[in-house]
């Protein structure tokens, strides 16, 4: 089988769950602790940092219990994310690690079923942006005392390409049920605003669209419009008002890039600093251009 058709098949498998947003969002924290917290922290540059703890902090698993998982996973990732893991052979190895007596004993001390079923399937979700053959990579940064990190392309990816490693899922319940941040809702098919948890945000600019897995009214996945060089931030939107409890906002030189100085140094300076302004500002009216004919076209349709 391909790996297109094993990323699909993935997906699908995972699709097939649905979750209340109270065990989303705490399940979501808490796997997210788990598996990226151990990585090489960069600090924030040209990437867009976005936040996956997006809840109160209120998680049914003590830090203690938290620190012995993630002890657990680190001694065994080796063996999981070995580099000949198929999709195929990635969800056997996973499933082996979840079930093995050592995890099963001590998460039984903190998680009911509902809790233990969600863990389990934010594990799998996640654990793909870690495997060999995965299109997009994860890089962690320290941001506001918070584990962040952006999502980055590992080769080019074509234009109407499903990036089925970056799947969510909305509650089966209303946003209001639980605290969150704007960056974890999205307005489902009967316009009802319910909680969007897993490896996907909604889109920064038009890079990417969401789309329903195969109908499925809870699963949901990104779709490119245009073709996404190796490198390149597969980019996301963080909610209006997502910084507001930061001072100054999003710091990352994307949103808040350094002003030219033109006041002094020779004139040759002055003018590329002139230029950069120019492009910039040109960059910005293309985008803003981008946006509005995307919009049209949706309304369209």
């Amino acid at each position: 089988m391909r790996p297109g058709e094993l990323r699909k098949q993935w997906a699908t498998m995972l699709a097939e769950n649905t979750f209340n947003s109270k065990v989303a969002i705490s399940c979501d924290d808490t796997v997210v602790h788990v598996l990226f917290s151990q990585i090489n922290q960069r600090p924030p540059h040209r990437q867009h940092c976005v936040s996956t703890l997006r809840s109160t902090g209120n998680t049914p698993i003590s830090e203690s219990l938290l620190k012995g998982f993630r002890d657990e996973f680190e001694a065994k990732k080796t063996d999981i994310l070995a580099e000949n893991s198929s999709p195929e052979t990635l969800k056997e190895r996973t499933t082996m690690f979840l079930e093995s007596e050592s995890i099963r004993k001590w998460t039984e001390l903190a998680l009911d079923e509902e809790y233990w079923h969600g863990f389990n399937w934010y594990f799998m979700a996640y654990i793909a942006l870690l495997a060999p053959w995965k299109r997009a990579r994860i890089r962690v940064c320290p941001l506001a005392g918070r584990i962040q990190f952006s999502i980055f392309a590992t080769q080019r990816i074509e234009a109407r390409t499903r990036l089925y490693e970056l799947l969510g899922t909305l509650s089966i319940d209303p946003e209001d049920q639980v605290a969150h941040t704007d960056l974890s809702t999205m307005l489902d098919a009967n316009e009802t605003r319910k909680i969007l948890s897993g490896p996907l945000f909604r889109k920064y600019d038009e890079l990417i669209q969401y789309e329903f897995l195969d109908n499925n009214q809870f699963a949901i996945t990104l779709c490119t419009t245009s073709a996404i060089e190796a490198g390149e931030e597969i980019s996301v939107d963080y909610g209006p008002g997502y910084f507001d409890d930061e001072e100054g906002g999003c710091a990352c030189v994307a949103c808040k890039p350094t002003a030219p100085k033109l006041a002094s140094g020779p004139s040759r300076i002055k003018n590329e600093a002139m230029s950069r302004e120019r492009k910039r500002i040109k960059n910005k009216e293309r985008k803003a251009r981008q946006r509005a004919q995307y919009k049209a076209k949706k309304q369209e349709l």
